[in-house]
């Protein structure tokens, strides 16, 4: 479940961004990441 609740952030933030560069991309990934591995551990 952990798994589908990251894909589904990443996937929604990668749609968000999908107009800037892939610098700012990956920054939102990451935060992501680091939110999730944060809230959930």
């Amino acid at each position: 479940r952990l798994k589908q609740e990251v894909q589904a952030a990443t996937t929604m933030l990668a749609a968000v961004d999908s107009g800037a560069n892939e610098t700012m991309r990956m920054n939102s990934l990451s935060i992501s990441y680091s939110f999730f591995t944060y809230y959930f551990k």
